[in-house]
This record gives structure tokens, C-alpha cells and sequence, in this order.
């Protein structure tokens, strides 16, 4: 895929990282700093650990509710970014 959207809080309390993580690994990456794809999260989450959370990860992060604009310009931004790292490598 181009980017992968996930909500950070997933049923059976997942994690939208988990999955990305989980999908990373699929396409052979050993994080998701090596995720052959895009990668972005939404979240209404407020907690200062699950923030935490997302920050180390350096998966952007959107904040609900999210404007479509906004949406859109964050989809450009981590898609052009994911194939400008690809391509240095």
C-alpha cells in the first residue's frame, strides 16, 4: 500500500501501532521506520502516556474530529515523505 490510516485505540483494545507494526513486518521491515509505505494515525486519545507513546514512534498523528483538508494534506505530506526516504535508500 501507498499509506495505511489506522485509529490509534482498535477493538479488543489493540493498537493502531500495533498494527502498523504488524503490517510493517509483513512487507519485511524490521520497525516502521523501514515500513515500505506511508504511515499515519487518528486518535481522540488525550492520556500523556498514550501520547508519549505515539511520539516515540515518529508516526504522525492526527487529532480527531479531523477536517477533510486537513486529512488530505496529511496524506500528501507522509506519502511524499515515505518515497523520499525510499528513495535515498
Amino acid at each position: 500500500p501507498d499509506i495505511v490510516i489506522s485509529d490509534l485505540r482498535l477493538r479488543q483494545g489493540r493498537s493502531g501501532l500495533d498494527a502498523l507494526r504488524c503490517l510493517a513486518a509483513h512487507f519485511g521491515a524490521h520497525s516502521l521506520d523501514q515500513a515500505p509505505f506511508a504511515r499515519l494515525l487518528i486518535t481522540g486519545e488525550t492520556k500523556a502516556e498514550r501520547l508519549s507513546e505515539i511520539a516515540a514512534s515518529r508516526v504522525p498523528v492526527l487529532h480527531k474530529p479531523v477536517p477533510p483538508e486537513k486529512l488530505r494534506e496529511a496524506i500528501i505530506a507522509s506519502v511524499l515523505a515515505a518515497r523520499a526516504i525510499r528513495s535515498e535508500g
